[in-house]
């Protein structure tokens, strides 16, 4: 199927006029109508826009030899599940360091609070304190006089 069949396939499937068409890549009915009977051809941006509107990519609109449609189709839904997969995957690995981290951080707040928590000491004025007097020790005077 050639560029201008395609054309003409897709937008009867996608259920639109060429003025529809027209009015939708700000071009006028006769440029969609000269695209469908092949004597013009659409810019690359129009080309960019069909295919996105169309769910096909723009390979399968320039190449003559890809008559599937529907496989078209297929391949261009698992290129964009292949896109979407790294995202996702990048997404999920930074939550996963997220929360590894995260607990970390409890079990090191946990380890140095609970032990100081247990360590707890009362505080006694000095003026409350029991003095002991040990007089086991020898008492040695010193004197500058002489004798």
């Amino acid at each position: 199927m050639n560029l201008p069949a395609k054309l003409t396939f897709l937008r009867k499937q996608k259920g639109l006029t060429q003025l529809e068409l027209a009015e939708i890549l700000n071009v006028s009915r006769q440029a969609v109508s000269r695209w469908e009977a092949g004597s013009a051809v659409p810019s690359t941006d129009n080309l960019k826009i069909l295919s996105d509107l169309y769910g096909v990519s723009v390979d399968y609109l320039l190449d003559n030899g890809a008559d599937d449609f529907r496989g078209n189709t297929e391949n261009h839904r698992q290129e964009e599940k292949e896109q979407k997969w790294p995202e996702s995957k990048k997404y999920r690995c930074a939550l996963g360091c997220i929360v590894v981290l995260i607990m970390i951080i409890i079990g090191l707040v946990c380890s140095v609070l609970i032990p100081m928590r247990k360590q707890k000491q009362e505080i006694i004025p000095i003026g409350a304190m029991d003095t002991i007097i040990d007089d086991d020790y020898p008492v040695y005077t010193f004197s500058f006089d002489e004798g």
